[in-house]
């Protein structure tokens, strides 16, 4: 589950007097030698959490950015929400085993957010009207709402005029913002979502 391939032996041996040796063997998997597709295709959403191990060559090719594709596919799983929140739970917890606390603080706190989302009030509200556009309209307004905080704390403030045109946005706008949220580090990559 390291950084690194691991090397250790698939047995342990003891000798008993001159004739007698107990031998013990077992398999070994490495993790990191598990493709990151070939979890994603399986409907084991268990192992999701261990996606931030898998994949040791993407991993290290792309570095944050494959984390954020981890997080995405465990955001993704058609599963209840407790559960995908402890699935993310975990991911992040494994995820300290090969990258660094900055990183999986900045990306799992997105994450987080993103999955609260679905418990808000609003969305509780929405749900409960049960009119076909006022749970489009409904949702496309608490998703504006949230995508406004992420970017104020991301951005360190957004400037005037910013949260009226997001908040005027196209579901299909809001949606891009969303996937592309770890991306967006200025208003210029935000303005390229808005026009």
């Amino acid at each position: 589950m390291g950084k690194d391939a691991f090397n250790m032996a698939d047995g342990i041996a003891y000798n008993f007097g001159d004739n007698n040796r107990l031998e013990y063997n077992y398999r070994l998997i490495d993790l990191g030698k598990i493709k990151f597709d070939e979890i994603t295709r399986t409907p084991y959403y268990d192992l999701y959490a261990l996606l931030p191990l898998m994949d040791r060559e993407r991993r290290r090719q792309k570095g944050e950015e494959y984390l954020i594709e981890c997080t995405k596919a465990i955001a993704a799983i058609p599963i209840e929400l407790d559960r995908k929140k402890e699935i993310a739970f975990k991911a992040e917890i494994f995820s300290g085993i090969v990258f660094g606390k900055e990183i999986i603080e900045k990306i799992f706190e997105e994450v987080s957010r993103m999955l609260n989302l679905q418990e808000s009030e609003t969305y509780k509200m929405i749900l409960d009207k049960g009119i076909k556009e006022g749970i489009k309209e409904g949702m496309e307004k608490g998703m504006a709402q949230t995508i406004i905080k992420q970017l104020r704390k991301k951005l360190n403030g957004l400037p005037a005029g910013y949260e009226e045109r997001i908040l005027a946005a196209s579901c299909e706008q809001l949606d891009a913002i969303a996937e592309n949220i770890f991306n967006i580090n200025s208003t210029e990559d935000l303005d390229k979502f808005l026009e």
